[in-house]
């Protein structure tokens, strides 16, 4: 398994929630664990000690997902301000791999750094949505935000091989902020 497949499939464990009297069977620390597995094997110019951080920090407030009494609990507002880690983690790694891919796979590069935006968008959607009362949006915007994050995993599968090819030459910068 490469370590983009490794961050992808970790992702996958943190969107899947398979809920049985309100607790979580698929953990999201478990997907940020392998997230985190995946981040420490990444080679070339990879600003790891950021996107590490970010994901240790999402891996440890998704341990309030894993009991569905206490996330529901939660107010809105501090529900986006805890997803806020998350989306920044998916935009750096995006903007990343996009950076590593662009002469190699401009394509793919392009789709990862247009997938930023929409990651944007999500970030700020709940200001509109509960902060100018705009409620009409909420299922609208949930589901723009689930298409994206499995298109976002897709194409985090479709670059793992074209990713491990593009930095097997590139000489490890994984130590850099």
């Amino acid at each position: 398994m490469t370590a983009l497949q490794a961050i992808a499939m970790g992702l996958v464990l943190v969107i899947l929630d398979v809920r049985v009297e309100g607790w979580d069977l698929i953990a999201d620390p478990l997907g940020w664990g392998l997230v985190v597995v995946g981040l420490t094997r990444m080679r070339g110019p990879v600003p790891r000690g950021t996107l590490l951080g970010l994901a240790a920090v999402a891996g440890v407030i998704s341990f309030v997902s894993v009991d569905g009494a206490l996330l529901e609990s939660l107010d809105p507002s501090l529900a986006w301000l805890i997803s806020l880690v998350e989306l920044a983690f998916d935009i750096t790694l995006a903007t990343v791999v996009a950076d590593v891919l662009a002469d190699s796979r401009p394509d793919l590069a392009r789709r990862l750094r247009a997938l930023r935006w929409f990651f944007v968008a999500a970030a700020i959607a709940p200001v509109m949505i509960f902060g100018a009362g705009i409620e009409v949006l909420l299922v609208p915007v949930a589901l723009l935000v689930i298409g994206t994050y499995v298109y976002y995993i897709l194409q985090l599968f479709v670059a793992a091989k074209p990713y491990e090819l593009a930095t097997t030459t590139v000489p490890d910068e994984g130590l850099s902020a």
